[in-house]
């Protein structure tokens, strides 16, 4: 008679710890608040590139709550590096579009009649990914 090989299997199989998602560092680089009965703005910020979706969702999160005098806000978050400096401070015309999607990691906008809405692909429209 042949015998089975006995393999052994470990008492508990190990899952990695997920890890919990914080609010990423970050620097507010230039505040537009746009006149009109509208209340809105939009913020513009630098944060950390290898930042996870959830760390950005969460900073979107804070930055509306900071700025409740806009009804209507947009946030976008930008690569914290030269372009992504540039690009926050309003200045593009000396990147090109790879250099720009490359930089511009996030945007949020919320309103009271649409909601919440978060794109973590928002350059994808300029072809460059």
């Amino acid at each position: 008679m042949d015998t089975v090989p006995v393999v052994s299997v470990p008492d508990a199989i190990i899952v990695p710890e997920k890890l919990t998602p914080i609010i990423p560092k970050h620097s507010i680089v230039r505040v537009e608040r746009i006149s009109g009965a509208f209340e809105q703005g939009k913020v513009y910020v630098t944060v950390d590139q290898s930042s996870s979706i959830e760390s950005m969702r969460m900073l979107c999160a804070k930055i509306k709550k900071d700025y409740k005098e806009f009804s209507n806000i947009i946030i976008c978050l930008y690569a914290d590096n030269p372009s992504g400096n540039a690009l926050a401070s309003g200045i593009q015309s000396k990147l090109g579009t790879k250099e720009q999607s490359k930089a511009w990691l996030a945007m949020y906008s919320f309103n009271t009649v649409e909601g919440e809405y978060f794109d973590d692909n928002p350059a994808g429209y300029l072809g460059g990914n």
